[in-house]
């Protein structure tokens, strides 16, 4: 009986470990999807990246080419021709300032460890374990009294079918 109810209660523990371990550990089903969030936000900062470096090369190959691109270059960080005026209007933005740069420390963060929740998988594995042990026990305990108040009453076999009693077998009369 008891070596049932510690069998019982193994299993059960066990079974939830497993069950708990599957979904929060840092192996689990949790973790994967945090995992695979992480690589699609790498996908997304890979290709970001390659579109700032398309940029980049194409507007190096316009200063290698072009010269007017040179000119508004120089213009945007204050170098003008000579004999050139310089009108600024205010609360017009300067189209020669351009602030665009890519920062990959921006898009790109290191995942971080998760969670630790081992110490909780365990608290409520063997919980369940306990409380598996305590019912088995609870329930043995009611049907032992069960058994013990029936098994050797005369009210349970009838008061004809005592089992010191012995029965006889009828015998037919003759009716006259």
């Amino acid at each position: 009986m008891i070596r049932n109810s510690l069998l019982l209660a193994l299993c059960a523990t066990a079974i939830t470990y497993l069950s708990l371990t599957l979904v929060f550990s840092s192996y689990g089903n949790l973790e994967h999807k945090r995992h695979n969030e992480y690589a699609l936000q790498l996908r997304m900062n890979v290709s970001e990246l390659e579109r700032k470096n398309t940029q980049l090369l194409r507007r190096i190959e316009d200063l290698r080419t072009l010269s007017d691109v040179v000119v508004m270059e120089g213009r945007g960080i204050g170098l003008y021709r000579p004999n050139e005026g310089v009108i600024r209007v205010v609360g017009y933005p300067n189209p020669g300032c351009v602030n665009e740069t890519a920062s990959p420390g921006r898009m790109v963060r290191p995942i971080t460890e998760g969670r630790n929740h081992y110490p909780w998988i365990r608290a409520v594995a063997l919980s369940v374990g306990l409380l598996v042990v305590a019912v088995r026990m609870a329930l043995g305990r009611n049907s032992s009294r069960r058994v013990r108040r029936g098994s050797g009453t005369p009210s349970q076999f009838g008061p004809q079918s005592s089992p010191m009693v012995k029965e006889r077998p009828l015998q037919p009369q003759k009716v006259s």
